[in-house]
């Protein structure tokens, strides 16, 4: 799922500042969504499927509505299991499959915004 960036790309003190760029890719599993933030969040993005697709609150909360720490193969073992559950159905997998193979999530992009958010040390990122 393309996510549209908003928001300030955190500032000074939350050091991530990836500002020249608007969209970036993310795993979306789920049946839930946010609609509204709490009070003195900031919307950081949003998507043609909600308005509420990453917010955060000072530097103490960071909402994400989509998963971040799935990567292609977490996400291949999960349409799996749904398939053989009979959750889903083999075209919806097979298209869920053939769009990871054609585009993926940003995995790098959310691995640094998360540390960056975590204040991790930027050497190891």
């Amino acid at each position: 799922m393309p996510l549209d960036l908003t928001g300030s790309h955190f500032d000074q003190r939350g050091r991530w500042d990836d500002s020249r760029r608007t969209r970036a890719k993310i795993t979306e599993i789920h049946q839930d969504e946010v609609w509204e933030v709490p009070a003195g969040a900031e919307v950081l993005a949003s998507s043609t499927k909600t308005g509420v697709e990453m917010f955060r609150v000072g530097e103490h909360l960071l909402g994400i509505q989509g998963h971040p720490e799935y990567t292609n193969d977490i996400l291949v073992s999960l349409v799996d299991r749904l398939l053989g559950a009979g959750t889903i159905n083999v075209s919806f997998a097979e298209s869920v499959k053939k769009q990871l193979d054609a585009t993926g999530p940003d995995r790098e992009f959310w691995l640094k915004l998360c540390k960056s958010f975590l204040k991790a040390d930027e050497r190891s990122i």
